[in-house]
C-alpha cells in the first residue's frame, strides 16, 4: 500500500464511517516469503538468518475470510463488515 493509497483510506473511512464499520482495502495478496525476497533484493545480504518457518506459523494472513465476505459491502477499493 502507497502512501496516498494509506491517506485516502483513512480519509474515506474518517468521513464515510458511522458507528463501528471495519474498511478492508482491497489489496494484492504477498506472502511473506515474497516480502522477504524483495527486501533481500533492496537491501541485499544484511546478516539475518533465515531459521525457516516455526511451529504453528502461516506463510500467508487473510484480512477478510470467505465468511466476512457474505455480510461485507463491496465499496469499489474497499469491503466493509
Amino acid at each position: 500500500i502507497t502512501m496516498n493509497q494509506a491517506l485516502d483510506l483513512i480519509i474515506d473511512t474518517a468521513t464515510n464511517g458511522k458507528e463501528s464499520e471495519i474498511y478492508i482495502p482491497k489489496l494484492k495478496a504477498y506472502s511473506i516469503t515474497d516480502v522477504k525476497d524483495t527486501l533481500f533484493d533492496l537491501l541485499g545480504n544484511t546478516g539475518e538468518k533465515v531459521i525457516g518457518i516455526r511451529s504453528g506459523e502461516k506463510l500467508h494472513e487473510t484480512l477478510i475470510n470467505n465468511e466476512e465476505m457474505r455480510s461485507s459491502w463491496d465499496l469499489g477499493k474497499y469491503y466493509m463488515n
